[in-house]
């Protein structure tokens, strides 16, 4: 092995791409956690969407002129600050930092060691282990993601969304294949954009914590919960019409109407209840061409998921009166 050459070929350049919206608060810290990362070929880019704060989050972006690539925009969500910012990278690999929050000195080095370990990474994206920082309490927690395989990844993005999209390292050519993210949307923007990726792309994880999420009050999923909601009904209804037969079988290793009784509790658990009751329709339009043993066994499964959902409906509702 000729490791002279090795030794000679370029580094990945990766664009970090920081999308703020009145971000005064936090934009300063998220900007040297860029700034600090133990890999060299990296740009920095802030793209303001559009803040009405007197200036104060351009103030800081400005205060990083030399080591930073800024643009402002007209505001139009994140995905629109996101895109613009996709649009103008340089770099080989897209790396997502919300303004809120914060990356480990050694997240880009360590997915990039991550993917050259690899014996192919032109079709890997790389994901993470993260920590959410609660800012109002000053409480820190810690999640750990369990390794999925390629083929049920597709299965796990539409029953879970645990993944944070600031922990992915993405090839920019993966954009120019599927698309960027979409400006309809408001909550989901991320998610739908993995499940078309995971279409083509393998998704690799590392069980290293290598961002910080900072929860506080003003963001989107805290202040728009009817919204988040109605989108994320809308998104899993999506993703599981197109899931295949394959896919669904694959995950959890039943028939394809039990697959879909086990997504029934699966929604349920998480008050999903429009979604859960969408899973329920594909599982009895299917039970037919299951087999026998599925018939036999489907009142099962349909009596232990009607039992949850009941409990967790008097659960929420009686929550819901002591709140009041």
């Amino acid at each position: 092995m000729n490791y002279q050459l090795l030794e000679m070929k370029p580094l990945p350049k990766v664009s970090i791409i920081i999308p703020v919206f009145n971000g005064a608060n936090f934009l300063r810290d998220a900007i040297e956690s860029a700034l600090a990362q133990d890999y060299e070929n990296i740009e920095i880019i802030v793209v303001n969407d559009g803040s009405n704060d007197a200036g104060q989050t351009e103030a800081i972006a400005r205060e990083f002129s030399d080591k930073i690539t800024y643009y402002s925009k007209p505001n139009g969500g994140v995905s629109t600050a996101l895109n613009l910012g996709i649009e103008r990278m340089t770099g080989d690999y897209f790396s997502w930092l919300s303004h809120d929050d914060l990356y480990a000195v050694d997240k880009v080095k360590s997915q990039i060691d991550l993917l050259s370990g690899l014996p192919s990474s032109e079709r890997v994206i790389a994901y993470s282990n993260y920590q959410t920082l609660f800012v109002d309490r000053q409480e820190l927690k810690e999640t750990r993601l369990d390794k999925t395989a390629p083929h049920c990844f597709r299965y796990q993005i539409a029953t879970d969304n645990r993944i944070h999209g600031c922990s992915l390292l993405i090839p920019r050519r993966a954009f120019l294949e599927h698309g960027f993210f979409s400006e309809k949307l408001r909550a989901t923007q991320d998610y739908d954009l993995w499940f078309k990726f995971s279409e083509s792309y393998t998704f690799v994880h590392s069980p290293k914590p290598l961002v910080i999420g900072r929860v506080h009050g003003s963001q989107v999923g805290v202040r728009m919960k009817e919204m988040v909601f109605k989108e994320n009904v809308a998104f899993r209804k999506k993703c599981l019409d197109e899931l295949t037969n394959e896919e669904v079988i694959a995950a959890t290793g039943k028939t394809k109407s039990l697959s879909y009784a086990i997504l029934v509790e699966k929604f349920l658990r998480k008050a999903l209840f429009p979604v859960a009751f969408h899973a329920f329709k594909i599982s009895l339009k299917c039970l037919p061409n299951d087999g026998i043993q599925s018939v036999l066994r489907w009142p099962f499964y349909f009596f232990r998921s009607a039992s949850i959902g009941s409990a967790f409906f008097v659960y929420s509702s009686l929550a819901k009166m002591r709140a009041r």
